[in-house]
């Protein structure tokens, strides 16, 4: 990374999501200031199980390196940092008691730079289902995001409620058409 930021190395990310379609709109889109300034935002993910594990990785914190944060939080939280960089302030409650957590909520505060003031949530869950999915509060009104391939980006205006508003993202002339996500992932590794 330090290379790469004195200009003397590029790095290829190593996270499928960055190459899904509507969040790289969405970076652009925020980049662009088209939803205006972001004042907050909360992204969330949980499941009830039901992943069958072939060994005990899940319940040695040794042997998984971390709970419900870096098998599932990590997929957004690199998302996060390349949309808005590294907060100022951050925080963690969770129940790991020693082991890997299963829940955890994250708040995080940019307090300084180009996005600021902004405050972020973050919840996971390895017990309990919850809508996935990235919301921001914006000066246009609400941004939602829902994590999967296919989706949009939804903006429910601030002058009008009831209407929802599906942004597509356009192609992205930076990848022959046939390459999926993963694919580009690739891509970009073998570029770096």
């Amino acid at each position: 990374a330090d290379a790469a930021e004195r200009g003397n190395a590029k790095i290829g990310i190593g996270h499928y999501q960055r190459f899904l379609e509507a969040p790289r709109l969405l970076k652009r889109l925020l980049d662009d200031r088209y939803f205006g300034h972001v004042s907050r935002f909360c992204h969330q993910f949980g499941s009830a199980g039901g992943w069958p594990a072939l060994s005990a990785y899940t319940l040695k914190r040794e042997a998984i390196g971390g709970g419900v944060l870096v098998v599932t939080g990590t997929h957004f939280l690199d998302r996060m940092l390349h949309m808005w960089g590294v907060p100022d302030e951050v925080s963690l409650l969770h129940d790991s008691l020693g082991g890997p957590e299963a829940h955890c909520e994250g708040r995080v505060h940019y307090s300084s730079g180009l996005f600021a003031p902004l405050e972020g949530l973050v919840r996971y869950s390895k017990c309990v289902a919850l809508p996935a999915g990235l919301v921001l509060d914006t000066e246009r009104g609400t941004v939602m995001l829902r994590d999967g391939e296919d989706d949009q980006i939804i903006l429910i205006p601030r002058d009008r409620p009831d209407l929802r508003l599906n942004i597509a993202a356009a192609f992205d002339k930076g990848f022959a058409p046939p390459l999926n996500p993963g694919q580009r992932m690739l891509r970009d590794f073998v570029e770096a």
